[in-house]
């Protein structure tokens, strides 16, 4: 008689062995590129202005199409990935992101920019859905948030190494090198995901029916655990949602759906929010040039520090609660940016308690996202909530110029995000599955993230 033996109790219960590790650093060097190139045209606008004779003004129709294009790149990938696997999106994104950084250089016009920046934010976009899903898969149930956590404060990373690089390497070489270095690294990276990252489990039993491969990775996850010759692998109970964004709101996951993208929305407005107009809204307030760009270092430091210790906390804690407190935090340190009185150390302390919140809060709301859809829709779900996420991030320069155009001060423009995090916090707290739930099995074995 075939015995079936389910890959998610093995993958749950397992150690920590050289195949976590080796999932874990290939998405932490794919984050850090992401985080690079994803602000490269920040680093650089400056200098291209001053090249080209224009006005700086002038790309904003260039970092608009970059957010574009990751919304799109969010949804487009997530449903490749279900399809075509996740590693496959995983080496192609990256690579795809890299090609068009490194032929950047070549522009010439604000138009053929715009497309660059279009075409390179598909690969940028796509690339959270995948990460998410690879890292939630392969770790053991009691340091999942943690990895998760840990793999994407590679981005705020980048975007901090990426700031000092581009420091030393405009004046010395020019701008272009900027994208040459971004490109060249995410292609290196790239060919290392091709020859290293093991494919989905669930991807390979589920969509190819590859038990031979299956069971080679599941011997490196858990090679204590015994798997008998006639026994048959499968990744769950649940093998009737289809691969469609239909799956997302079936057997009472639809409240719980729409409640995450909004807060998506809402998490990605403050984020770019933050990320793109502090250093801007610091010497509107009447700081130094020096000391408003530490402020953007600060909070990248902020989102990088606590992107640390946030996945143990979720671990701990339960992902929901700790999510909602991020709202809260970054709720709380606007509003003390704001009565900082010109202390510049509380200011400082502020920013910093706000990176934590709004960047590493980022990465544990995917975390949270994707493990409370069953892994046939996983990438789609991370994915759609994402690409919706997007319109708070494609709305956040609106947001910050219009009250600018009306004369408004820096610290009363900072107050904006404070009222939609509160409510960030009490939708991801009622965010859960109501009425009848076929997969409720597989999402069970993960109740920390409940």
């Amino acid at each position: 008689m075939t015995r079936t033996v389910d890959i998610n109790p093995v993958i749950d219960q397992a150690a920590i062995r050289l195949i976590h590790i080796q999932v874990l650093a290939i998405n932490i060097l794919v984050a850090l590129v992401d985080g690079f190139d994803n602000q490269a045209l920040a680093f650089t606008a400056p200098a291209i202005a001053a090249d080209w004779g224009i006005s700086i003004v002038s790309f904003a129709p260039a970092f608009s199409s970059g957010l574009a294009g990751m919304m799109f790149g969010s949804l487009m990938f997530g449903e490749i990935a279900d399809r075509l696997g996740r590693r496959f999106v995983f080496v192609w994104a990256t690579a795809l992101f890299g090609c068009v950084t490194l032929i950047t250089p070549m522009a010439e016009t604000v138009t053929q920019l715009l497309v660059l920046r279009f075409v390179a934010g598909l690969g940028l976009g796509g690339l959270p859905t995948v990460m998410a899903s690879l890292v939630s898969e392969y770790a053991p149930k009691h340091r999942r948030a943690t990895f998760g956590n840990w793999a994407f404060i590679g981005i705020p990373g980048g975007g901090f190494l990426g700031g000092l690089l581009a420091s030393y390497l405009i004046p010395n070489f020019g701008w272009q090198s900027v994208y040459w270095l971004g490109g060249a690294s995410a292609l290196c990276v790239a060919a290392v995901a091709a020859f290293a990252m093991p494919e989905s489990l669930a991807f390979l039993l589920r969509k190819k029916g590859d038990q031979g491969r299956a069971r080679a990775i599941l011997s490196k996850v858990a090679p204590e655990h015994v798997i008998e010759r006639d026994s048959v692998l499968i990744a769950g109970p649940d093998e009737t949602v289809k691969t469609s964004i239909v799956g997302v709101f079936r057997d009472g996951r639809a409240v719980m759906t729409v409640l995450f993208w909004i807060s998506e929305i809402i998490l990605l407005m403050g984020f770019y929010f933050l990320v793109n107009w502090i250093p801007s809204l610091l010497a509107r307030s009447g700081l130094s040039m020096q000391t408003a760009v530490l402020g953007s270092a600060v909070l990248n430091i902020g989102g990088i520090l606590f992107g640390l210790f946030i996945g143990r906390l979720c671990d701990g804690f339960g992902a929901r609660r700790i999510v909602s407190a991020t709202f809260l935090l970054g709720a709380a340190s606007l509003f003390l940016a704001t009565h900082a009185g010109g202390n510049v150390a509380i200011l400082m302390s502020a920013i910093f308690l706000a990176g934590g919140a709004w960047i590493a809060g980022q990465s544990a709301i995917v975390v949270l996202i994707a493990n409370n859809y069953p892994t046939t829709v996983r990438s789609i779900a991370v994915g759609w909530a994402l690409t919706v996420g997007r319109i708070g991030a494609i709305a956040s320069p609106a947001i910050v110029a219009i009250p600018l155009g009306w004369g408004w001060e820096a610290k009363d423009i900072l107050l904006l995000p404070v009222l939609p995090a509160i409510v960030g916090a009490i939708l991801v707290h009622f965010a859960r599955p109501y009425g009848r739930r076929k997969d409720l099995p597989e999402l069970a074995v993960t109740p920390g993230y409940r």
